[in-house]
This record gives structure tokens, sequence and C-alpha cells, in this order.
């Protein structure tokens, strides 16, 4: 009777520890998902207060235009501020968004800020202005590149693997646009027209690539440690 008594007893003490460690791990658990929210909400209103302002300086460009304006950027400026709000409203009203939904969520905010850098480029009248925007934005995404190719070339080989080749296309990528933007300074001013706009397109989509690959490398650091 006093053995059944004992492993009772031991059996009992040893169920409770075992509840309490599950009870701590979904408590750390718990926490590691609300910091991984609040993270990622502190970083969605970061970039959400950028566009906000970017696309601010847009719209008050198009407006000193007035009439000059051209009625297709108007009519885009108009379409990004209201994506702008509902993304916005999204990152203010969610709660506990699952990976999926933060990755959504993400993504959308990339094509917006692609979309909103398009325009903004577009908008620039004049061949001189274009070039010197065009260039500073070149060096930004050539820092980019750099900070991407080192973060796969250190990453385990499997994530090296899957990212190598996607990387070096954008090293190449940004090697062309950079021959393109030195052949528009000598084009004539109808070509001009035509390769600003192809330009601005195609640096915008560079970024857009960028950035969301980094963060593809990211997760896949994250969940390989």
């Amino acid at each position: 009777m006093r053995r059944a008594v004992i492993v009772s007893l031991l059996l009992f003490a040893f169920g409770s520890a075992c509840t309490e460690s599950q009870e701590q791990q979904a408590d750390q658990m718990g926490d590691a998902a609300e910091q991984q929210m609040d993270e990622f909400r502190s970083d969605m209103d970061a970039a959400l207060n950028d566009i906000d302002q970017r696309l601010s300086t847009l719209e008050e460009d198009v407006e000193a235009a007035g009439a000059e304006a051209n009625s297709e950027l108007q009519q885009s400026t108009q379409e990004l501020r209201t994506e702008y709000e509902e993304l916005q409203t999204e990152v203010e009203q969610m709660e506990n968004a699952s990976e999926e939904e933060r990755a959504d969520l993400m993504q959308r905010r990339i094509e917006l800020d692609r979309r909103l850098e398009t325009a903004r480029l577009r908008a620039i009248e004049t061949r001189e202005e274009f070039a010197d925007a065009t260039q500073t934005r070149l060096n930004t995404l050539d820092q980019e590149i750099t900070e991407l190719e080192q973060r796969v070339e250190n990453a385990p080989e499997q994530v090296r693997t899957e990212y190598e080749e996607q990387v070096s296309d954008m090293r190449s990528t940004y090697d062309e646009l950079t021959q393109e933007l030195n052949q528009m300074k000598q084009a004539s001013e109808e070509e001009f027209t035509d390769m600003r706009r192809s330009l601005a397109e195609d640096l915008s989509e560079l970024g857009a690539n960028i950035e969301s690959t980094l963060h593809e490398v990211e997760r896949e650091l994250e969940t390989n440690q």
C-alpha cells in the first residue's frame, strides 16, 4: 500500500512538473508571437509614414502643376492615396495576424511603394532633374543589392543555393539600368520621353524585388535557426 501511495505521489509530481513546463513553453511562445507582432506593426507604421510623406509631396507637385499635370498621373496619385488609406486602416485594426497575413500586408506595402516610386519619377519633367533622381536611386539600389549579396553569401548552403542566382540577376539588371541612364543623357527629346517611362518603371520594379527578396531571406534565416 505504501509503495502504491509513493508511486502515485511521484506520478502526480511528474505530471505537475510536465504541466508547468508546458505552461511555461506556451507563455514563452505567446510572448514571442506578441513581440513579432509589435515589431511588425512598428516596421509597417514607419514604412507607411514614409509613404505618406512622399505621397503628400507628389500630390503637392501635381496640384501645383494644375492643368499642365498629366491626367494619368493625377489619377494614379488619387489611386495611391486611396490604397494607402486602406492599407493603413488594416494595419491599425489588425491584432494577431498570422505569418501569412503579415507577409501579405508586407507585399501590398512594397507594391504600393513601387507604384509611388514610379509615379514620382515620371512626374519629373526635365532631363537633368530626372537624371539626378535616377542616379540617386541607383546609388541606393547598389547599396541594397550589396547588402543582399552579403546576406546570401553568409547564409546556410540551402538558402544560398536558393537565392544566389536571383540576386545575381538583380545585379545584372542594375548594370543594365546604369547603362540606360547614360544612354538617356545623350538621347533626343522624343527618345527621352520613352526612356523616362521605362526607366521609372524598371527602377521601381528592381527596388521592390530587392526588398521582397530581402524579407524572404530573413524569414528563411529565422526558420533555419
